[in-house]
């Protein structure tokens, strides 16, 4: 399951290519991410540990990993599936797929509490369900009389217009999330003021804002931190260059960030290794090459670590490791001189552990590298 959920990493990536800037911290996590997210939600529903999950418990699931969907939307989206239930990729693919279906949105991403606050979502649920059937649908042709009898004005081609846009299965029935989409383009209410200066952050996440909702109408880290949002929801959200001077290192860390091109974002190799972090995630951090390597040595970082964490024999001489150092690594002998060989075919003479120590260090003074 485990090397599974890595495959389906890049399933739930936007793009499925390597991270760029600005994109959320969580996207660019490795499958540590995904574990801590859905694999937990899979197994919990995979009772049996068969590997596939009850198609009966898919809604159950879906609403465990904060997807909300009405019952015409769940209809729609498990129309589709294998009778057999769905594998780890086939969940991954379905959640991907559904993320933008949430019922609070309509075609074209439309926030609904950017219209209506909580207490006129109330009101207008409770209108719907008193006229709908058991299914929980109202039939397009019903709609007139509904709005009149509510003395919501609205003419009859408008109404039927925005009715057509707003169904767009074109079943002829609309079910709650689409009608309180109708009543937001039918009576052309006006957004409300949110936003950085005209409401509090925390009055909003309190209705339920989700946090990149939140980010969309112009709150930034600082005052998502103010209403108390943990870094894991920070790192949803926000880059790891737009945490990089608010969230501490080890915060960020702690909240199951792998550095990934960290060195990209202005992260110095100082801080990882204050950090406590391995040098295999120092090198994904995108500090891999020889003067990163000299400065690793220079900081007390053993030959050893080095070896575990990734870096090449040669490498390792270069930066300045004495031979007895990379013996007690565990490099044998014959691989030290086969180095010293390959070293010299590259019009690299040979020197001793003094001199190959004043070439990395030069690197280091040179200021190719921050330190």
């Amino acid at each position: 399951l485990l090397l599974e959920c890595a495959r389906c990493f890049d399933m739930l990536s936007p793009t499925g290519k390597t991270p760029k800037e600005g994109r959320p911290l969580a996207a660019e996590q490795t499958e540590a991410a995904m574990q801590r997210r859905f694999v937990p939600i899979f197994r919990h529903f995979d009772s049996e540990n068969t590997g596939r999950m009850r198609c009966s418990q898919l809604q159950a699931a879906l609403e465990q990993a904060g997807i909300g969907l009405t019952p015409k939307q769940f209809k729609k989206a498990a129309s589709d599936l294998d009778e057999d239930g769905l594998s780890f990729a086939d969940f991954c693919t379905l959640v991907r797929k559904l993320m933008g279906w949430d019922k609070s949105k309509g075609r074209g991403g439309r926030n609904l509490r950017m219209y209506l606050a909580p207490d006129q979502v109330a009101a207008f649920t409770q209108l719907f369900r008193e006229r709908a059937g058991p299914d929980g649908l109202i039939a397009h042709d019903q709609f007139a009389s509904f709005f009149a009898q509510h003395k919501m004005i609205v003419s009859d081609e408008k109404l039927q217009a925005t009715i057509a846009e707003v169904d767009d299965d074109n079943c002829g029935f609309l079910d709650e999330g689409e009608f309180l989409i109708l009543v937001t383009k039918a009576m052309a209410l006006k957004k409300r003021k949110v936003g950085p200066g005209q409401c509090s952050l925390k009055h909003l996440k309190e209705e339920g804002w989700a946090p990149l909702e939140l980010k969309r109408v112009g709150y930034e880290c600082k005052h998502f931190m103010e209403a108390g949002f943990s870094t894991a929801e920070l790192a949803e959200v926000f880059s790891a260059r737009e945490l990089r001077h608010v969230v501490p290192l080890g915060d960020l860390l702690a909240s199951g960030w792998n550095c990934l091109h960290a060195r990209d974002v202005g992260f110095e190799l100082h801080e990882l290794v204050k950090a406590g972090c391995s040098v295999e995630r120092i090198r994904e951090a995108g500090f891999d090459d020889l003067p990163s390597a000299a400065v690793l040595r220079r900081m007390g970082v053993t030959a050893e670590q080095m070896k575990r964490g990734g870096w090449p024999l040669s490498e390792l001489r270069l930066a300045g490791f004495g031979s007895a150092e990379l013996r007690c690594a565990g490099f044998s002998v014959s691989a030290l001189m086969l180095t010293h060989q390959a070293l010299e075919k590259r019009g690299l003479q040979r020197k001793d552990t003094r001199a190959f120590r004043l070439e990395a260090d030069a690197l280091f003074l040179a200021g190719k590298i921050p330190f």
